[in-house]
């Protein structure tokens, strides 16, 4: 009984991801999508020309947690002032506030979200390290 479930879990995952992939090339064709039947993983390089750097990024998910957002390139040193964890990963929400499923947003909100993100922080390297995006409360 336990490994049907298993199974049927392992399934209704790769449906899932097979949907992300497609909405997600559809929205962002530059950008690359993986998958396995445990996780995704989106890449892509974001570039402005009021930028100083090119920005690769990797969002991954296995949809029973929120996605996990990391920058691969600049090398930036983590800093809570610049709302990226220890880990690398960016605080782009506050993730009590978004329930599980959230998944599905990660065309329409989480990638315009690591778009800002990117946006306020060439702000932050120019201005003399003043974060100016929105903040969340961590308490």
């Amino acid at each position: 009984m336990m490994k049907a479930n298993w199974r049927r879990e392992k399934i209704h995952k790769t449906t899932i991801f097979t949907f992300l992939n497609y909405f997600v090339k559809d929205h962002f064709p530059q950008f690359s999508v993986d998958f396995n039947e445990e996780k995704i993983w989106i890449r892509g390089k974001l570039t402005d020309c009021d930028w100083k750097n090119e920005y690769e990024f990797l969002i991954t998910t296995n949809l029973t947690a929120n996605p996990i957002t990391i920058i691969l390139n600049p090398e930036i040193n983590p800093k809570p002032e610049i709302h990226m964890y220890s880990n690398k990963s960016l605080c782009l929400y506050w993730p009590k506030d978004l329930p599980i499923d959230y998944n599905f947003k990660i065309v329409t909100d989480i990638i315009p979200w690591l778009i800002k993100w990117v946006h306020y922080f060439e702000i932050w390297l120019r201005n003399g390290n003043h974060w100016l995006g929105p903040e969340a409360p961590h308490t």
